[in-house]
């Protein structure tokens, strides 16, 4: 009778594992048994799920292909202002191309996130999403990180990134 009152708990436990095991052992696969998954360069990005202003609902790996840059903001950060316009230039040098641009608005308040989008006439994907910032260790803003056609991060930087510097990193991952 002992050994039954555990089996319930070491049926999760063992499912939990499988499953685990299953996730790494496709990531693995995915993007070759050398790449770790994780939110620094080198790693495979982490796949997430958003909807964005238009209401449109994405995955990351949605993108598989293409060159993806993440921007993490807020409308009351001096510096993502001045790094906004950075991302203004690369947006129309770049947009008829495999270049995917992806604004997350890490406000506190929704609707001021939806303000800035409205009242800065974002064209690229935008979207508002705090535990984005958590799942990819974004502790400062403006945040920015270039993911390659294979969904390997190659590039994460805390601060200003100029257009000329996106520009450069954009052309050697298309």
């Amino acid at each position: 009778m002992t050994s039954r009152r555990y089996l319930g708990p070491l049926v999760i436990i063992i499912s939990g594992a499988i499953i685990l095991y299953i996730y790494l052992g496709v990531g693995a696969s995915i993007f070759g048994a050398n790449v770790e998954v994780g939110v620094y360069p080198g790693n495979a990005a982490l796949d997430f799920s958003f909807t964005d202003f238009n209401g449109k609902s994405y995955r990351l790996s949605d993108f598989r292909g293409k060159v993806v840059l993440l921007e993490f903001m807020t409308s009351w950060c001096p510096a993502c202002k001045v790094e906004h316009g950075h991302i203004e230039r690369v947006y129309e040098a770049y947009r008829d191309g495999d270049l995917v641009i992806i604004t997350i608005s890490i406000e506190n308040n929704f609707d001021d996130a939806k303000r800035f989008w409205v009242e800065n006439n974002v064209e690229w994907i935008m979207t508002w999403n705090m535990s984005l910032a958590s799942l990819y260790g974004v502790y400062y803003i403006p945040t920015i990180i270039i993911i390659d056609r294979d969904g390997v991060i190659r590039f994460r930087d805390e601060g200003i990134v100029t257009y000329e510097e996106l520009s450069a990193l954009i052309d050697q991952y298309l």
